[in-house]
């Protein structure tokens, strides 16, 4: 099977790419509609054909393998990544990911190994960069982000970042909505003299 789909309707054709076969649940036993209520558990569903490497028989047991494959700041940052619901950018990655083995300054090497090791993908948007799992990974990382007893620590540091990304987006939309200043009111910059761009001139008296 090339493509296979969730409730959700999001295709998930490059993470079935190598998958041929549906082995948990037996297809001539249960109905097609028992089958999709089983999608959404992509780790225990999905298996590979009977030659495949004993490692990679379940998506799961690819994941455990690629897991293994990492150093352990790398894997404290995969972990608190899956807090994470859509794409991020480098910027918040490190600002609520960073702590204990995950130094902030190193942040776009470790990004980088995740991307390598295909444990993250990057999506290019109007010249920005921003990376994503997909589904099945974040359902893997939030289960060792639990594992790690730091899914409350991170679930405060990813609401108070993104609180203070709004704060500052309504500060910086209250400025550029001020009206500016009366021209009578500005004051000479030096002495705190009326400009002599703002100086109303006398009236003119009539003649006797």
């Amino acid at each position: 099977m090339s493509t296979s789909w969730t409730r959700s309707g999001r295709w998930l054709g490059s993470c079935c790419a190598g998958v041929r076969q549906w082995r948990s649940w037996p297809r001539a036993v249960l109905r097609s509609e028992e089958i999709a209520d089983g999608l959404d558990d992509y780790l225990r569903l999905l298996r590979g054909g009977p030659r495949a490497d004993p490692r990679h028989q379940t998506i799961r047991g690819s994941l455990d393998w690629s897991h293994d494959l990492l150093t352990d700041s790398e894997r404290q940052l995969f972990a608190r990544l899956s807090i994470f619901s859509g794409n991020f950018d480098l910027e918040a990655a490190a600002a609520v990911c960073a702590g204990d083995t995950v130094v902030r300054d190193r942040v776009l090497d470790e990004v980088e190994g995740l991307v390598d090791k295909s444990l993250l993908s990057v999506e290019r948007r109007e010249g920005a960069t921003r990376f994503r799992m997909l589904d099945f990974v974040r359902q893997y990382a939030a289960e060792r982000l639990v594992a790690a007893g730091e899914d409350d620590l991170l679930a405060d540091r990813h609401r108070a970042y993104f609180r203070a990304l709004a704060d500052r987006a309504d500060r910086e939309a209250w400025a550029w909505s001020r009206p500016a200043a009366p021209a009578s009111t500005m004051k000479h910059p030096t002495c705190g003299r009326p400009s002599t761009t703002d100086v109303i001139a006398p009236r003119t008296m009539p003649w006797p």
